[in-house]
């Protein structure tokens, strides 16, 4: 599931998060949810695509994540998901709603 949020502060305070400055606009019921992999990739997906629609998709991978564990568990595994995009025809200045601002998701 998709997270949206900034972990700051003092190393090792509880709870040192707080919400992005320029949050992704990924619809409510699928932020922080377990709805599994695919559904979430996929609407991942469909909203990049819906603020850069020039965009393509070249390849994916799902990447798992290994976590540090707690008490209950030595490791957990987080599924991920690599895209790579590639921009395709011609490009307007109100074709892009990112255009000049830095974004990484």
């Amino acid at each position: 599931p998709f997270c949206d949020l900034v972990r700051e502060g003092a190393l090792g305070s509880v709870d040192a998060k707080r919400p992005p400055k320029m949050p992704f606009p990924l619809d409510r019921p699928y932020r922080c949810g377990d709805r599994g992999f695919e559904v979430g990739a996929t609407t991942f997906l469909a909203a990049v695509l819906r603020l850069e629609p020039t965009l393509r998709v070249v390849s994916w991978t799902r990447v798992p994540y290994l976590s540090c564990g707690d008490t209950l568990r030595s490791h957990y595994v987080l599924h991920s998901a690599v895209f790579v995009l590639r921009r395709q025809g011609p490009t307007t200045s109100s074709s892009s709603s990112l255009r000049g601002q830095s974004a990484t998701w």
